[in-house]
């Protein structure tokens, strides 16, 4: 995550101070809403956690942060596997109750066609 002092050089770069300003008043009165921070410590928090305001009440909640844990290419190759197999067998499984429901269609069809044949002959008898 980039730093205060780097998104501030960016957009004093780009001639959008005021810009940059206005969003780092609404995240410190965001803090100060939510905390009992004074302005000056709801913006050295933002300073601190990398502009991220979540962190900063976080901490004043005292609940720890939360790190997500960087994973290896073979476990992202075999979660992409998994999710890979996931899938077909979920296409499976959907293709075979199709199947079956075409199949009881075709069969009650054909038990209405003998059904129909079947009356028509009786009606022929009479």
């Amino acid at each position: 995550m980039a730093k205060y002092d780097e998104i501030h050089d960016r957009y004093e770069k780009q001639g959008a101070l005021d810009f940059f300003e206005q969003g780092i008043d609404d995240a410190c009165n965001r803090i100060m809403r939510q905390t009992d921070y004074s302005r000056d410590v709801a913006l050295d928090k933002i300073k601190e956690h990398n502009m991220d305001i979540m962190s900063v009440v976080r901490e004043w909640m005292g609940v720890e942060s939360i790190q997500k844990k960087e994973r290896s290419s073979n476990q992202m190759v075999f979660d992409e596997f998994r999710s890979f197999l996931d899938d077909a067998s979920i296409n499976h499984y959907k293709k075979k109750e199709l199947e079956q429901a075409q199949q009881e269609y075709v069969r009650q069809m054909r038990l209405a066609a003998r059904a129909e044949l079947e009356r028509q002959h009786s009606e022929e008898e009479n």
